[in-house]
């Protein structure tokens, strides 16, 4: 995960995009880590011909049995790396006050 201009996730299958930058359920105002979250991640397996996952303009992945256990992981992901984010920058505040 880095920071980058987009802010979010962004998915790419077989080296082409799938899903553009997004926040997926979670709302980024709750918490300050989302602020500086970028992150890519490569699924190949959702374009394996098996089944339909991906939308047709590849922007948007289709809310399938598959899609849908995906993005739980990813959500569960984002949430630990903005706690720890937070976590890490109170830390940071205490000792620069101390």
């Amino acid at each position: 995960m880095r920071i980058k201009e987009n802010k979010g996730v962004v998915l790419f299958a077989r080296g082409k995009l799938c899903q553009e930058a997004t926040y997926l359920n979670i709302n980024p105002s709750n918490n300050y880590g989302y602020a500086h979250l970028y992150s890519e991640f490569y699924v190949d397996f959702l374009d394996n011909g098996k089944k339909d996952n991906i939308g047709t303009d590849r922007t948007a992945l289709k809310e399938t049995e598959t899609t849908i256990k995906l993005f739980e992981v990813i959500e569960s992901l984002m949430k630990s790396y903005a706690r720890l984010y937070d976590e890490d920058e109170k830390q940071r505040k205490e000792n620069a006050i101390e």
